[in-house]
């Protein structure tokens, strides 16, 4: 039958397609809890950094400003953090 033939689809895309976005979209919901996991392990002060520089889009100058510490120092401080999700992340 011509009809079986045919690839299903919905507003122009493949079921193939719908559910591949589906998995992309949950993976990226589980890497999301795991950063919020791992992240939750860091130290205050590594995690208001993180925010600051990643989620308000703020300078390390900026972030420096804020905290009343050297740009230098956050650096040192988003630095380490980033090693640390880095290295949870991995292992």
């Amino acid at each position: 039958d011509a009809r079986e033939d045919q690839v299903a689809s919905v507003d122009g895309q493949t079921l193939e397609g719908l559910l591949s976005q589906e998995d992309a979209e949950l993976s990226r919901s589980e890497d999301r809890a795991e950063v919020r996991r791992v992240a939750a392990r860091l130290l205050p002060r590594e995690r208001i950094v993180l925010h600051l520089r990643f989620y308000e889009g703020l300078s390390q100058a900026e972030v420096g400003d804020r905290l009343g510490i050297s740009q230098m120092h956050v650096s040192r401080w988003e630095r380490r953090a980033l090693e640390k999700l880095r290295h949870a992340m991995d292992g």
